[in-house]
């Protein structure tokens, strides 16, 4: 990747999420490890016209019809960094 190319390709969210009522839900490591393992599909979402990832967005593949998790790219990076060193959810 030499840099000089944008690799962002934008498309709008899939399915009939309702946005407008999220509700927040705060659950251990683990299970939050276990939905993004067991992710059915998931995207990095930025605002329109800034290159900066907002949030990241998946589903389980188990409940990809009921729930859509969105996290902080922040905190996603350290689910992942816990899930790397512990080597298990």
């Amino acid at each position: 990747f030499a840099g000089d190319k944008d690799l962002i390709s934008e498309y709008p969210w899939p399915g009939d999420y309702d946005f407008k009522n999220a509700v927040t839900e705060e659950i251990e490591l683990n299970k939050l490890c276990n939905q993004i393992l067991h992710a059915y599909s998931w995207a990095v979402v930025r605002r329109k016209g800034s290159k900066r990832i907002s949030s990241v967005m998946f589903s389980s593949d188990r409940t990809k019809t009921e729930l859509l998790y969105r996290l902080d790219p922040r905190e996603f990076i350290k689910a992942i960094d816990y899930f790397v060193e512990h080597g298990h959810i």
